[in-house]
């Protein structure tokens, strides 16, 4: 029997980057929108959803859940652990279906925590999630690859530095990695609570893309934009996985080295090391069954580099 419709939805992190987006696909396919906000703050939400504050307290969470259907979590990665109490309270609320903050590479094996063991939390919040399936709440963990027009901004992610026009070649650049657009990500959040879709989607992991590339098609599109404007490097993941390890090993008292490892690692695994970042081929893609777009490489990268003024 199907579910009855998803109607209210609360974004966690709703003024955040990704959370943002998914606001604004929410609200354009008429959802019921509200952003849960700290008490403290005062960051802008977009236009048209409600701010419901919070202290984060249990009862405070538990009130402020009360009559919504559905909890989308955008938590940033290293506050993740703050997403157990947000379960807990969803659960008791009545919320019927929770999308925690993955976002990223396959989390959905153990495998990958040898290689960031930050990616540890993403795996123990689906458990988490398990365990409130006989509550009623179901939950969706929406896997996406490598963000990508979104983060350019970002020194050395994907091996682009694009202030200091720089790109680092991992591994020859051959390897294909997947990676979406921050728009598909709000098509997909809306396309899962939708009544099409919602009960297909629960309690399970849905891999989606923008596309599937390689550094090497990504650093020719940059070269022929840009007119060779880019400098070239070449590095192996493993010396760099080395290194970031090392870094890690410092454990969060070094918070400083402990988030830089942490970054390495994670940037190495959207470049698919480890084959993480590779699920169109071995998990399949919800793409054509969510109604998602096929989306251009070449026409993103080249927005990109527009908005940096490095179009030839």
């Amino acid at each position: 029997m199907s579910s009855s419709p998803i109607k209210k939805v609360i974004v966690v992190g709703g003024s955040g980057l990704t959370g943002a987006e998914i606001v604004r696909h929410l609200l354009r396919a008429n959802f019921d929108v509200s952003v849960l906000s700290r008490a403290s703050s005062n960051a802008p939400v977009p236009e048209g959803a409600k701010v419901i504050k919070t202290d984060y307290s249990h009862n405070s969470l538990v009130d402020a859940f009360k009559c919504q259907d559905a909890v989308v979590s955008a938590m940033a990665t290293f506050h993740l652990d703050q997403q157990f109490p947000v379960i807990d309270a969803a659960a008791e609320a009545g919320v019927r279906r929770f999308i925690p903050s993955e976002y990223g590479v396959d989390t959905s094996g153990p495998a990958i925590t040898k290689l960031v063991p930050l990616t540890g939390l993403k795996r123990d919040t689906i458990e988490r999630l398990k365990t409130k399936q006989s509550t009623g709440m179901s939950w969706t963990g929406l896997i996406v690859g490598a963000f990508f027009d979104s983060i350019f901004d970002m020194p050395g992610i994907l091996g682009v530095n694009m202030a200091g026009k720089t790109i680092t070649v991992y591994d020859g650049g051959d390897v294909p990695f997947e990676a979406t657009n921050l728009a598909q990500i709000g098509r997909a959040v809306t396309a899962i609570l939708s009544a099409e879709h919602l009960d297909e989607t629960a309690n399970r992991y849905i891999y989606i893309n923008s596309f599937t590339i390689s550094q090497n098609q990504m650093l020719k599109t940059f070269q022929d934009l840009s007119g060779n404007a880019f400098e070239v490097n070449h590095a192996k993941k493993q010396e760099a996985q080395t290194v970031a390890e090392e870094k890690m090993r410092a454990g969060p008292s070094d918070e400083e080295a402990f988030g830089r490892g942490n970054y390495e690692g994670i940037v190495l695994l959207m470049l698919n090391h480890g084959g993480f970042c590779e699920f169109s081929k071995t998990k399949g893609l919800w793409n054509d069954k969510l109604g998602l777009p096929h989306e251009n490489v070449d026409e993103t990268l080249e927005k990109v580099l527009a908005s940096k003024g490095l179009v030839k």
